[in-house]
Parts: structure tokens; sequence; C-alpha cells
């Protein structure tokens, strides 16, 4: 036993005072503590909540506000103040994030068609002084995409999300937004992902079984000034879909299995895309901002 280090080897007990009754609370040889604590709830006994991983939930607060009301502030929404861009849902932990402030681009770049690019822009931008444009090509795949690749996913829950609006003067130009995943293994490629379709107003999903259009008519807002959420959540674990939410509706996607294609050879990695596509003939552009991608779904 180190020198001035505490024995843990013997139990201890701290004491607290509730009105006239010492309340105890029991440690163990290790320093954990295994009994409860007792608050001034009207005598209520209240007991620590823990997660899953026995993890304490806490929450930061404020005592009140300027008008007397109690304030709660999640650590997910306190990130979120402190500038983490996860914005509508806060669930799973980041692995990697771009605001699209850096001088140069970290994703992957494909094009396809006349007239089709990629671009960093100070245009329009959800946070911060820049997002990415992406420009479809008017003919061809009509296509404007970045990735960016990891390596083998561990078999739990992983998301995409992102901001994204329309470019002022080509809304009605473009055809689709995507948000991707792509799971490649040493024999199979199996692929996730959703899209707004402009042409039908409604949100789509790529499943085992072919495109399944996952909502109503939506009627969404058509603007420059106007940013939408998109996010996209698989469970690898079951090779299946979970979630996908378009602005604040949540819908679940728990029933689709993952699309997958043989392939061969494969270096097991996991891949990232957004992708704009013009209509026929149109060089629709969409600004594509605070790109999100989370592991540890619930």
């Amino acid at each position: 036993m180190t020198s001035g280090m505490p024995d843990w080897s013997k139990a201890a007990v701290m004491r607290g005072k509730h009105g006239t009754t010492f309340i105890p609370i029991a440690v163990d040889e290790d320093g954990n503590v295994i009994g409860v604590l007792m608050g001034s709830y009207a005598g209520d006994l209240k007991v620590i909540d823990l997660d899953e991983e026995g993890r304490v939930r806490a929450i930061l607060t404020d005592p009140e506000d300027v008008f007397g009301n109690p304030n709660y502030i999640g650590a997910g929404e306190l990130a979120t103040r402190l500038g983490c861009p996860t914005w509508f849902d806060k669930r799973g932990n980041v692995f990697f994030f771009d605001d699209f402030e850096a001088a140069t681009l970290r994703w992957e770049v494909t094009t396809d068609g006349t007239g089709a690019s990629v671009a960093l822009s100070t245009t329009r931008s959800y946070s911060g002084v820049q997002s990415i444009k992406l420009t479809g090509g008017s003919d061809a795949t009509r296509k404007a995409q970045i990735a960016r690749s990891f390596g083998k996913p561990t078999e739990k829950r992983i998301g995409i999300s992102c901001m994204w609006t329309y470019e002022s003067t080509t809304p009605q130009s473009l055809s689709a937004l995507y948000i991707m995943f792509e799971i490649y293994t040493t024999t199979t490629i199996y692929y996730s992902y959703i899209y707004y379709d402009t042409i039908s107003d409604t949100l789509k999903l790529l499943h085992s079984g072919g495109i399944a259009t996952i909502t109503d008519t939506l009627n969404l807002y058509m603007d420059d000034w106007c940013w939408h959420f998109l996010k996209l959540v698989l469970d690898w674990g079951s090779v299946k879909n979970v979630r996908a939410y378009l602005d604040d509706t949540e819908l679940d996607l728990s029933e689709y299995f993952l699309y997958s294609v043989a392939q061969a050879n494969q270096k097991p990695h996991l891949t990232a895309t957004i992708m704009a596509i013009s209509r026929s003939g149109y060089n629709a552009a969409v600004y594509v901002d605070d790109v999100v991608l989370a592991q540890n779904e619930p």
C-alpha cells in the first residue's frame, strides 16, 4: 500500500442528514458508492439514474432564468450551443464532422455531366461563413458528389446527417439530394441511402427490396434561405436501416434490410457520400453544411 493513499480494502461510510434522520451511503472496498443519495424532494427517495453502460446521467443547470423559471441544459444541447454542428438529433458519438470552414476541401470529389462542379462557397452557410456547393451536370448522370472513407466500421449503429438548401436561381431544376453509406466487406457491398425527390416531393429509401417511398407529399419549402435537416441511421450489427429524418419528421425504417451486392476481394471499409442530381438540361446547385457522422446511435 502506497503511503498516504486511502486503504480501499476497508469499507467506508458517508452520512448525510435528512431532517432529523441520518442517511448512510455505503462505499465498497473499491471505492464505489453502493448506496443511494437522498435529496429534499418532499421526502421521496431519489435513486441515481444510470445509462446502459453504468454512467451517471447528468445535466448542467442554471438555478433559474430572469423570470424565475428553472433552466435545464443537457450535455447535447450544451455542446450544440458551444459550436458542435449536431443541431436536430444529438444522439450518438460523433466520430467526424465538417462545417466546411477549412481553406481546402477534405472530401473526394466526383462530378459527371456538362457544367457539373463541387466547390467551397461563401454565398450561403448554415454556420460559419462557408458551405460546400454541389452543382449537378446537365447531361449524362448529372451528378456532383463528395465522399469520405473510413476503416472497417464496428457492428453498431451509425448515422450521417447534414444541413442543405437550394441554390437561389434553380430550385425547380434539382432532381434529388442523396445522403448515403456504403459498407464494404471482403465479399459484399452493402448500401443504405435516402434521398429527397423534388419531382414527387417525397423522401425515398434504397433497401433490400428496391426503392421505397417513406413519406407522403412533404410540401417542402423551396427557398435558398431556408435550410433543411436530413439524417439517416443504420444498424450494421443487424444489417438493417433504423430511422431517417427530414427536418422535424422522424421516420421508422427498422423493417428495411440493407441493399447488398456480392463483390469479392474488397478491403473492408465505410464510405459516406452526399450527392446532388440535376434534372436533365439543367445545372442545379445545392449548398450543404455541417455534415456529422456518428456511431453508437441508440
